[in-house]
């Protein structure tokens, strides 16, 4: 994951509160209804409550939204470690993750077959768009670019970056630093399920490997292979 944003999330017996910080100051909170399912913008810029303000945790990231047969849930990044940086955007590993259900109660929900699920990050943050588009009145297009703060893409695979111990004396900041990176991405079909997928076809085999070398200041020197490999013999595992 990229993105390097904090958030406070305040948890309620009837909502969720998601507030964006920004350089101490706070951003349009989303608010869900844990009633009514409904999820608003509001207009004001920092918390407002009733007496005794609530406790609150710091999540890292939003993946989106996903339907279970108990209803819809918030994924929230919990906890990430830094894996480096790569043109002085800083790289991170998710570490810790929660689901967080929108209805207060699951006790009279109505069952309903869950989605087919094909993309790992996508057909959750599809999900989640789509309901603050709605909330911002507005098409998923339009909405896209004020939706950034409240969405995090995630790739699964494998990021290595390596840098300099110590910057060169002739970088014109610490932030422009010279790296090379190694990006493993699986495939978005049979993601999650690879390792009891393997040698049934090409989606399940393959893997994308990209090498990123970056010199200031602004030469940079990209490699992209994907490979995948089946085996003509040994086990094979079938689909579940």
């Amino acid at each position: 994951m990229v993105a390097d944003k904090t958030y406070e999330f305040y948890s309620l017996a009837d909502q969720y509160m998601i507030y964006l910080r920004q350089k101490g100051e706070y951003q349009r909170p989303i608010v869900i209804d844990r009633i009514t399912q409904e999820v608003r913008v509001l207009d004001f810029d920092k918390p407002h409550y009733q007496g005794k303000t609530p406790e609150h945790s710091i999540i890292y990231g939003i993946l989106g939204t996903i339907r279970l047969l108990s209803g819809r849930y918030l994924i929230t990044v919990d906890e990430r470690e830094l894996v480096g940086k790569v043109f002085g955007h800083r790289v991170y590993r998710a570490l810790k993750f929660s689901l967080h259900p929108f209805a207060a109660s699951t006790s009279n929900l109505k069952e309903e077959e869950a989605e087919k699920r094909f993309v790992w990050n996508g057909f959750i943050l599809d999900d989640w768009s789509g309901l603050l588009s709605a909330a911002l009145n507005e098409t998923p297009g339009v909405a896209w670019p004020k939706l950034e703060s409240h969405v995090t893409p995630v790739i699964l695979g494998f990021v290595g970056i390596s840098q300099p111990a110590t910057p060169a004396a002739f970088l014109d900041t610490p932030e422009d630093a010279p790296c090379y990176a190694l990006i493993s991405r699986r495939p978005i079909f049979c993601t999650g399920t690879r390792f009891y997928t393997r040698e049934t076809d090409k989606d399940a085999t393959a893997i994308e490997t990209e090498q990123l070398a970056y010199i200031p200041p602004g030469h940079i020197f990209s490699f992209l292979q994907e490979f995948s490999y089946r085996p003509p013999h040994g086990p094979l595992t079938p689909k579940w």
